[in-house]
């Protein structure tokens, strides 16, 4: 058994860090070992920072049917990025940041890239290539909506969306 003296002095560092509830809980039901007790104690809390881009419009070839594949279409995109930016903020550098402009120049790779018959497969393209080339990517969540969409009704347009999270 441990010190519980130690195990209060511990107790009160941790309290920093994390949930006080989690950290009985824990302790009490006595799941975890006193080495991994001090190394989750020592764990900084990320500063997610959200970055939006909204209504990025692109011009191109993707559908069902041959004559939205051979006239094109309207495309836009929405996104919501997660990233740590204590780097970014700490030092005031677009170096450590999520460009957005190189986000945006990605996302114009994809839609202006292969063809694709569905708007799904575009956002999911979408969210794997910003997360293979983006390494301090949290999560995202993309939106992507074709206007003037060729069916027998009016509407703005049809969405998908898709939610990716870095395990």
């Amino acid at each position: 058994m441990y010190n519980t003296v130690l195990l209060d002095k511990i107790f009160k560092i941790c309290k920093m860090y994390m949930n006080l509830k989690r950290i009985f809980y824990f302790i009490s039901l006595q799941l975890i070992k006193l080495p991994f007790f001090i190394l989750m104690c020592r764990m900084k809390k990320k500063n997610l920072i959200r970055l939006s881009i909204k209504n990025a419009e692109f011009y191109s070839y993707h559908g069902v049917k041959s004559e939205e594949r051979k006239l094109g279409g309207k495309f836009q995109v929405d996104l919501d990025l997660y990233y740590d930016a204590n780097k970014a903020i700490e030092n005031d550098d677009v170096k450590s940041a999520l460009n957005y402009e190189q986000v945006i120049h990605y996302i114009g790779e994809i839609i202006n890239g292969d063809a694709y018959k569905l708007i799904e497969t575009i956002a999911n393209k979408i969210l794997n290539s910003l997360f293979s080339k983006f390494t301090e990517l949290v999560e995202a969540t993309v939106r992507v909506r074709k206007l003037n969409v060729p069916v027998k009704r009016f509407i703005d347009y049809v969405e998908v969306e898709e939610h990716k999270s870095r395990q």
